[in-house]
């Protein structure tokens, strides 16, 4: 164990019973205060030595820092120039990271949970935690990832998600979380002069959320940590991003197989769900298609999605099909009558007015018959997406030892619901169009 280490974790003792001697009453305080007098002294000494020890610690990092800002200079010939030594800055294209800093500072977290002696030096003089090599306990593990990895792989699935992006997102204190919803409102009435009010109370029930574990993985050859920082942190940092954010994507579209923990999907769902076979549960928030491929529904058909949204979801709603609804129908209609292809000015993708958001989740083929083509709606009034805990990332050279790899794993808890769908009266924030 560090000396230093182990001189902190005796004063921290220490200072618990000096605390334990204080809170003594007696009448008779003669023992006490003897005891009181040796922790005292040892007190002394004890910070005496932890003052030695962060001063030797703090002159070998900075010789260390010294080191690595400096390289021997070649030597200097009559006939030639001094040559001045620079480190040559990365130049390729992040796909995760927003600066190269940040992912060689992720890279090199990984090289030193691969065993590298030298990154684990540098992450101890930099401020990154590099120990607990291939550990997943609570203490010396996960939660050893540095930040700036955690922040970028969440960012990666808010990015990559349509779901994760419009849904209502909630912060859950527990695995279940419980929150009311106001289900009817407080009515008013005319009246005459001296007439009593007629009072009614507003209905509310339960929304209720129950976080499911999403994992993910990447293995990576230890060559790779070894000789390439940058490029295979931002590659392990898109790629956990990428997988978690298809499995919250598929979860909230299509819901799960019924093998996997139950989750509904907006369009299908072994659950529940906006269903199109089941249109009688939700028939007020349903519109029928003029026919069963996307080059047959018509600029009414659209309309009516438009005019089925109630007013409390119009601001905020949105087009969600996936590209090949976009192209063969949205763009085709655009075009015929001289539109702009739907591209607006600073607001991406558009049709009649709305942001169009692309998910392939949607029905991407010609035939469509019963089945949910594209919605148009307000999603955060519809829908939530909880997240129980931040991602946590974690590594192991052991899982793949005779393969000489490295497993970094990320888990996440999440949960899906879609509360707010309508009934076979009242449309909902989310109005679907089912193909003929």
């Amino acid at each position: 164990m560090d000396n230093l280490k182990k001189l902190q974790d005796e004063a921290a003792a220490l200072a618990n019973r000096i605390d334990a001697v204080r809170a003594i009453e007696a009448e008779d305080t003669t023992a006490r205060d003897v005891e009181l007098i040796d922790l005292n002294k040892r007190a002394e000494e004890l910070t005496a030595k932890i003052d030695f020890e962060k001063k030797v610690v703090e002159s070998a990092k900075n010789l260390r820092s010294v080191v690595d800002r400096c390289t021997p200079a070649p030597e200097v010939r009559a006939e030639e120039k001094a040559v001045r030594v620079e480190a040559v800055p990365f130049s390729g294209r992040l796909r995760a990271f927003e600066k190269a800093e940040d992912a060689y500072k992720v890279g090199m977290w990984f090289k030193a949970k691969g065993g590298d002696a030298e990154a684990k030096r540098w992450c101890q003089d930099h401020g990154v935690e590099a120990r607990a090599m291939g550990s997943t306990s609570a203490n010396s593990g996960s939660v050893t990832v540095p930040d700036v990895l955690s922040s970028t792989v969440i960012r990666l699935v808010d990015q990559y998600s349509a779901f994760a992006q419009n849904a209502t997102s909630v912060t859950m204190p527990s695995d279940v979380l419980q929150f009311p919803r106001r289900t009817g409102g407080t009515t008013a009435y005319w009246i005459d002069e001296n007439t009593a009010i007629t009072a009614s109370d507003p209905t509310m029930n339960q929304v209720s959320l129950t976080a499911k574990k999403v994992t993910g993985a990447v293995v990576v050859a230890s060559e790779l940590l070894q000789d390439s920082i940058v490029s295979i942190a931002d590659f392990i940092a898109t790629e956990l991003g990428l997988s978690l954010a298809n499995a919250v994507e598929a979860a909230a579209w299509s819901g799960n197989p019924a093998s996997a923990p139950g989750v509904a999907g907006l369009v299908t769902s072994h659950t529940g769900g906006l269903l199109a076979s089941s249109g009688a549960t939700y028939a007020a928030s349903l519109v029928t298609a003029a026919g069963d491929t996307p080059d047959e529904v018509t600029k009414a058909n659209l309309l009516a999605m438009m005019a089925a949204v109630p007013q409390h979801s119009r601001q905020g709603a949105k087009w969600f099909c996936s590209p090949f609804f976009f192209a063969t129908c949205m763009q085709a209609l655009d075009l015929n009558q001289g539109g702009s292809v739907g591209l607006s000015q600073g607001l991406g993708l558009t049709f009649l007015g709305s942001p169009v958001v692309l998910t392939d989740r949607l029905p991407s083929g010609s035939d469509s018959t019963g089945v949910v083509m594209a919605l148009y709606g307000n999603m955060a009034n519809s829908s939530y997406y909880g997240v129980r805990r931040s991602i946590e990332i974690a590594s192991s050279d052991q899982v793949n030892f005779l393969s000489d790899q490295t497993v970094i794993r990320a888990v996440a808890r999440v949960a899906i619901a879609h509360p707010n769908l309508g009934s076979s009266t009242v449309a909902g924030p989310m109005i679907g169009l089912v193909g003929a």
